[in-house]
């Protein structure tokens, strides 16, 4: 609903709009089986979305634990660091989230998934660093 109401106000909009169905708007959804979840993105006057979405519904990286990795990824000036993002986000933190330390997963305590977390983004900012996008 939400994403007609948007398209229609976009549809509507006075600005110059030299072409017609000046927007678009994808939308997927993804489950496990304790989670469902949505995600939609729209585009309008501008030429390209450069945003990005991860929807991992099942992505515990223990097993018999329920968890799910979500993230938005704005696409300032481009999509190409999005993309990237996109695709590397949840190996990146599954495998931080999996790293032991003194015979511990960092899944299993708080400090230890906050401190992936920070690793992770650390890690792919060295990463983006050294590549042209």
């Amino acid at each position: 609903i939400m994403v007609s109401m948007l398209c229609d106000a976009w549809d509507s909009d006075d600005d110059d709009n030299d072409a017609p169905g000046h927007y678009s708007f994808n939308a997927e959804t993804g489950s496990s089986s304790w989670l469902q979840a949505g995600a939609c993105t729209a585009c309008g006057p501008r030429p390209t979305n450069e945003d990005q979405h991860v929807m991992l519904c099942d992505w515990s990286p223990v097993e018999g634990q329920a968890a799910g990795l979500f993230a938005v990824l704005d696409g300032h000036g481009g999509s190409a660091v999005s993309i990237i993002i996109s695709r590397l986000l949840g190996r990146k933190l599954r495998s931080l989230m999996e790293a032991e330390t003194a015979g511990v997963q960092a899944w299993h305590t708080e400090e230890g998934r906050k401190s992936a977390v920070e690793q992770a983004f650390l890690e792919l900012d060295d990463h983006l660093s050294r590549k042209d996008v």
